[in-house]
């Protein structure tokens, strides 16, 4: 089981249209990453999993703070499969 960073945007929102709650999957989206992109923050997308089998994503955005520190935040996530099997 490891992370990887996802650059495939069709898995990635077809993985949150199956396994993303309705009040939590618009902050995962695509597009909403990548509007905050737009407006200068970074943003990581990772998916957790075995075999190439993606069992959660996380969607991050980076947040700055003073005195040169950031944190990332991960908006109603992650999301995960209901059942691990």
């Amino acid at each position: 089981m490891r992370w990887t960073q996802v650059e495939d945007q069709e898995r990635w929102t077809a993985f949150i249209k199956e396994h993303g709650p309705h009040s939590g999957s618009f902050l995962h989206s695509w597009q909403w990453g990548e509007f905050q992109k737009s407006v200068g923050k970074k943003v990581h997308r990772y998916a957790w999993g075995v075999e190439g089998k993606w069992r959660m994503v996380a969607q991050f955005i980076e947040e700055q703070l003073p005195a040169m520190q950031t944190y990332l935040y991960c908006p109603r996530g992650p999301i995960f499969v209901e059942q691990l099997s």
